[in-house]
């Protein structure tokens, strides 16, 4: 009886190396796309919703920092405690 070996691991594209990268500047950061199918998709998106999800996910903003930041909405929060008055 012969065994065949098999190998203990799989292996997949996610480090692939791709031939085109992609640069988007966001709130004066550099990000560098290396998937050209993920750079195509954001570059359909409306600007903000694109910016929105950089500073999301590449950058690591939370929801408020984007919030402030987008000044999609207004909210103490937002503003310097020195500027609040009670």
């Amino acid at each position: 009886m012969s065994e065949t070996s098999l190998e203990p691991f799989t292996t997949d594209n996610y480090f692939e190396q791709y031939d085109k990268l992609t640069a988007l500047i966001v709130k004066g950061h550099r990000i560098i796309v290396a998937s050209e199918r993920l750079a195509d998709a954001l570059s359909k998106l409306p600007e903000q919703r694109r910016t929105v999800l950089l500073m999301y996910f590449f950058l690591g903003y939370t929801d408020t920092e984007i919030g402030c930041a987008a000044a999609l909405f207004c909210n103490p929060i937002c503003q310097p405690l020195s500027l609040i008055r009670f």
